[in-house]
């Protein structure tokens, strides 16, 4: 017995050695001569051919890697990292040699280097390994290598399956890729891992690297390692997206499969739910995948994200996503905004604040006086809010904004837009009381603070009003009036403008004739 395991431990060794000691330029095999390349029991699937096998300096075993992007000049491969003992660090960078087969059924050998990956959490898989899920790139002089697509489509119950490990052994085909069904209620958007079934098969629950469906589509990703985050210019980022936390990884005392026998089933994440990670990283995602991904979190987010609370606020938002909902506590009473339909919305709050990233925007909302205001961005911002306490604060750029839970109103020392001031509005047609009414239907409480005011009765003679408030609302009170204040809108709304009754005086001087005798001549000249 200690004789064979020699002969295994020594078989591994030699692999390594093979596949480390190719030059830095590509180097070939003809895949089809038995006396180069390693028997298979059955022809495999084309797709197959994107999967390589990677190997790192100093490790025993290989790991298998799959092709997500190739061009005539280099190719991006999805695979993990396995390093001795617990290692918190070491996964961020590092060389490998890769063995692929290009569409002429050669194996070629190439330099690897990883170029993205999920390094800050890396996931303990036992007692002496630690796991990073690593995106390496290797660079080619113009082969054509195959690379599998990114599905945008959700997989039904049942749906058979194929499973590739993550480790690549070290006879037969490229990866160990294993024949599965799909388990559970895979159409619920609520699910963010699904299970896909592995009884009697070698895989266990910590060594799924990717699940495909028939035609190869990449469907899903082993959650087992934790997700991938963005670092640098290349990695997956964590759900929701843009670098988060990633997925959990799952337990590792899980139960046994259906028959209590076989390894427990395995988790993946679905390949439509990273889609926008997958994209960042320059992968061929479909418009489709991406908007089903939009379609799924918005489900997931409306069913277990609202409302939002602290202990002096309350935040959500309507079906429709075309309004955000803000209740205070303190004061008890709600306020409501009207936005422009977002795709998703995830609220931020704090003790007395809460804020909402927009299209091009954030809303802001205030416990304390209990009104909503909302900073307009520029088209393309990638500004974010960060709360505090009593404080929203909004960086773009060279511009700084702060949201206060005592004003709630944004206020800014780098924008004028925000500076207040005192305006005056003059009507043609319309009441200026009636005006400022419309005006307050449109804009407020939106954008304008609850210390903005406004006097109609007091100017009915001038036919105007005042509105103190920051420059950019008195800009948009200005545009709105431009557009409401006609005719035929102060008939219809019984709110035409009172026209002050006007007296002229002015003194004549008579040589011939006296003003007594040219009155009446005056009053005909009126009447006609």
């Amino acid at each position: 017995m200690a004789h064979q395991r020699k002969l295994v431990i020594l078989g591994q060794l030699l692999i390594v050695f093979r596949l480390a000691s190719f030059p830095a330029a590509a180097v070939c095999q003809d895949a089809s001569n038995p006396d180069t390349t390693e028997k298979t029991e059955q022809p495999a699937p084309e797709w197959h051919k994107a999967l390589v096998r990677v190997t790192y300096p100093g490790a025993v075993q290989p790991m298998t890697g799959v092709i997500v992007h190739a061009t005539e000049e280099n190719a991006l491969i999805l695979t993990t990292k396995e390093l001795v003992g617990i290692s918190e660090t070491g996964g961020a960078e590092g060389t490998c040699m890769v063995s692929a087969t290009g569409s002429d059924r050669q194996i070629y050998h190439f330099p690897g280097k990883i170029v993205g990956g999920r390094y800050s959490q890396p996931q303990l898989m036992s007692r002496d390994s630690t796991v990073y899920q690593v995106i390496v790139e290797v660079v080619h002089n113009n082969l054509t290598l195959n690379a599998v697509t990114i599905s945008d489509s959700i997989p039904k119950t049942g749906d058979s399956v194929f499973t590739v490990s993550r480790h690549c052994g070290p006879t037969g085909d490229a990866s160990p890729v294993m024949k599965s069904n799909i388990l559970g209620a895979v159409d619920s958007p609520n699910l963010i891992q699904l299970t896909a079934e592995v009884s009697g098969s070698q895989l266990r629950q910590q060594n799924l690297l990717t699940i495909h469906d028939d035609a190869g589509q990449l469907i899903g990703i082993g959650t087992t390692i934790q997700s991938i985050a963005i670092q640098g210019s290349r990695g997956f980022g964590g759900y929701p997206g843009g670098g988060g936390v990633g997925y959990p990884g799952q337990s590792a005392n899980m139960a046994f499969g259906s028959d209590n026998h076989s390894p427990p089933p395995l988790t993946f994440m679905l390949a439509v739910d990273i889609a926008s990670e997958l994209r960042e990283l320059g992968l061929p995602v479909s418009d489709a995948a991406l908007k089903l991904q939009t379609q799924r979190q918005r489900i997931r987010n409306d069913k277990s994200g609202r409302p939002v609370s602290t202990a002096s606020l309350m935040v959500s938002w309507s079906d429709n996503h075309r309004e955000l909902h803000g209740f205070s506590t303190e004061l008890g009473t709600w306020s409501k905004i009207h936005i422009d339909e977002q795709d998703i919305i995830t609220p931020v709050v704090a003790d007395h604040v809460a804020a909402v990233s927009l299209k091009d925007a954030v809303a802001a909302y205030s416990a304390k006086k209990g009104v909503w205001d909302v900073l307009t961005l520029p088209a393309g911002s990638n500004a974010v809010p960060v709360v505090s306490s009593e404080v929203v604060k909004v960086q773009d750029g060279k511009q700084h904004y702060t949201f206060a839970a005592s004003s709630g109103r944004w206020t800014s020392p780098t924008d004028d837009s925000l500076t207040i001031e005192k305006r005056e509005f003059f009507t043609s047609h319309l009441d200026p009381g009636k005006a400022w009414e419309r005006i307050r239907e449109q804009l407020l409480p939106n954008v304008i603070a609850d210390d903005a005011f406004a006097t109609g009765a007091e100017q009915v003679e001038r036919s105007s009003f005042f509105v103190t408030a920051p420059r950019r609302h008195l800009d948009a009170i200005a545009a709105i009036l431009q557009k409401v204040d006609t005719a035929e809108n102060a008939k219809a709304w019984n709110a035409v403008r009172k026209v002050p009754t006007v007296y002229v005086t002015r003194s004549f001087q008579f040589q011939h004739v006296s003003p007594q005798q040219l009155l009446p001549h005056v009053d005909d000249a009126l009447k006609a």
